[in-house]
């Protein structure tokens, strides 16, 4: 495996993992259906661009960029299908 799958692998991973910490501290005012997406992909973006420039990704910005965009496009939609099956 390549060192962009395993970036991009590991940040889905993480992000999935920060945003459903997230929106378990909020509460449950927090209306998962309307911001969940957005709260995935402000993380995704945050966390790929933030590993980027501490050294853990070696990726140029735009790439780290589309990474935390599809990171946190599949965090929103694992996160929704975990939820609706329990």
């Amino acid at each position: 495996m390549d060192t962009a799958a395993a970036d991009l692998l590991t940040n889905m991973g993480l992000v999935a993992g920060i945003v459903e910490t997230l929106k378990r501290a909020i509460g449950p005012s927090f209306s998962s259906e309307r911001f969940g997406p957005l709260l995935a992909l402000s993380v995704g973006v945050g966390v790929a661009i933030g590993g980027r420039y501490a050294g853990w990704y070696d990726t140029a910005i735009g790439n780290a960029i589309f990474q935390g965009i599809i990171a946190g496009l599949s965090a929103s939609g694992l996160q929704r299908t975990v939820t609706r099956q329990a």
